[in-house]
Formats: C-alpha cells, sequence, structure tokens
C-alpha cells in the first residue's frame, strides 16, 4: 500500500494536523524522538512547527503506514477528509446565508439536501461491494491455480 499512487493522492488533501499527528503516533510506536523520524524522512527538524506540503504529508503517510496499523491510518485519512468536506461545506452554507438573498437560501437547501449523500453514500457502498467481490474472485481463481 504505502507504495501507491493512492498515498501521493491523500497526501493532497488530507490536514497538517492529521500529519503532523501520524508523525506523534508514529515517534510513539517506534520509540524514536520526532527529530530522528524528520531525519530518517529527509526532513527539517523545523517542519512540525511549519505549513506542511505535499511531499512532506507523502513521506509522513508513507511512514505512517509502513510503521502504523494501515487500516487505522486510512480510517484517521478517511475521517480527517470527512471533517474537512463538512468544514467547507459549512463555509459555503454561511456564505450563502450571510448574502441573505433567495437565491441563497434556495441554493442552501439545495446543498443540505440529505438525499444527495444518501445516494452518494449508497453509490460509494456498491462500488465497494463490486470491488470485494471482484478481489474475492480473484483470490479464488488464484488459489484453484
Amino acid at each position: 500500500m504505502e507504495d501507491s499512487t493512492s498515498v501521493r493522492y491523500y497526501s493532497r488533501f488530507i490536514t497538517d494536523g492529521l500529519a503532523k499527528s501520524l508523525l506523534d503516533d508514529i515517534s510513539e510506536r517506534t520509540g524514536k524522538p520526532k527529530t530522528a523520524i524528520l531525519e530518517e524522512l529527509g526532513m527539517s527538524k523545523g517542519t512540525p512547527y511549519k505549513r506542511l506540503g505535499e511531499d512532506s504529508k507523502e513521506k509522513i503517510l508513507r511512514k505512517a503506514l509502513s510503521t502504523l496499523d494501515p487500516v487505522e491510518v486510512l480510517e484517521e485519512v478517511a475521517n480527517d477528509l470527512l471533517a474537512l468536506h463538512s468544514r467547507l461545506i459549512l463555509e459555503v452554507a454561511l456564505d450563502l446565508l450571510l448574502m441573505g438573498k433567495e437565491r441563497g437560501k434556495e441554493a442552501l437547501e439545495e446543498i443540505l439536501n440529505l438525499e444527495d449523500y444518501e445516494e452518494m453514500l449508497n453509490r460509494v457502498r456498491a462500488q465497494l461491494e463490486d470491488v470485494l467481490s471482484a478481489q474475492t474472485k480473484l483470490m479464488k481463481q488464484s488459489a484453484h491455480a
């Protein structure tokens, strides 16, 4: 997993807070100080104290996936992305409310339509089921080969 292009993609969207939290978790798990981990990753000691770029986030995420439980790391990534998405929707909703215009109120109602989110989640669930089904078939085929 840590060699996949997915990691590069995830690192574009995760927050600095999650990357820094993962760095703390890696330090705790390995018993190494953060400075030693940063050095291993080819990063400066001041990295945790500044805004992180995609490259820094990617290095930290790759290290987290290889050091920590990858399932837990990816759960944290998903939760971070959901929280970011929620914050963005809230910001847009507040801007629409502040406009106070009828079109803004209508747009807000459309954005906050829970049925759309339910449909989206159902599509995601269906896609996951398809992927899991295909993986299961491949595993059975390779076991019989």
